[in-house]
């Protein structure tokens, strides 16, 4: 078996409540779009990102370790490949008539792997758990906090400083900024940066396990798995969902993908 391990930052650009789940500008919820950007659309980035606003966390998500029938490969040919959620997958709770907040299907559900010419691509099973609402198969397995997991992943140690040190830097770059309109906006993020808000969620994690049984695409024309793969035999990923930055509108992701 190989557990191919990724993880890195993802953008997720959504209105939260009271704001419909559509809400493309952000009115009542503590998200808001700023004049310049573009609308909310709830998309799930693992690359690129739509919009990196400044000072924030560099997007992306990529395999950092392979482990082989159980011994960790240091060199293997998958590290370093980009680990996607393609077809443009959103959180899809429509303000708790899919799922409570913290258990959301992520709809539709494709995983991506490539590498150079290496493509991976597998997505849930074709069936009505998976595919219909309120979607019981994709939904979180678990909403829970772990501070000392989301510490050790993300390399923040304290996120109070975290986001205080990014509204400092907002700070200084308002003696250089000429526009009225700049200026409003940096304000209004170093505001939001030093209030609960900006935090609440950072040590909150959503956890999902979703078995991938369709027929797998897999394109290795220069072996860089080192095998050969059935892609008929289902595969499980893990995923967890954690470190919420409402101003940078990101959260890190950590996840396996078990491969037999």
């Amino acid at each position: 078996m190989i557990e191919i391990h990724f993880s890195g930052w993802f953008q997720c650009r959504l209105a939260t409540d009271p704001d419909p789940a559509d809400e493309t500008r952000g009115i009542s919820g503590m998200i808001k779009v700023y004049p310049g950007e573009p609308d909310l659309d709830r998309i799930i980035r693992f690359h690129p990102p739509v919009l990196q606003r400044s000072h924030c966390p560099e997007i992306g998500v990529f395999v950092q370790q392979v482990v082989k029938n159980g011994e960790k490969i240091t060199n293997h040919h998958l590290i370093g490949a980009k680990v996607n959620l393609a077809g443009d997958p959103i959180f899809k709770g429509d303000n708790g008539i899919v799922a409570e907040d913290g258990k959301e299907p992520i709809v539709p559900f494709i995983l991506e792997i490539t590498k150079n010419r290496l493509h991976i691509s597998r997505t849930c099973p074709h069936e009505s758990l998976y595919t219909d609402f309120p979607f019981k198969g994709l939904q979180a397995k678990e909403f829970n906090a772990d501070p000392q997991f989301i510490r050790e992943a993300t390399g923040v140690l304290e996120p109070t400083e975290y986001f205080a040190d990014r509204a400092r830097l907002l700070s200084e770059d308002l003696t250089s900024t000429l526009n009225p309109l700049d200026y409003e906006i940096i304000k209004r993020r170093v505001s939001f940066l030093n209030s609960k808000n900006a935090y609440a969620f950072f040590d909150a994690y959503m956890s999902y396990q979703v078995e991938l049984s369709s027929v797998a695409e897999i394109k290795d024309p220069t072996g860089e798995l080192d095998q050969a793969i059935d892609p008929k035999i289902s595969w499980t990923v893990y995923l967890k969902f954690c470190a919420w930055d409402p101003d940078a509108l990101t959260g890190y992701v950590t996840g396996k993908l078990d491969v037999l």
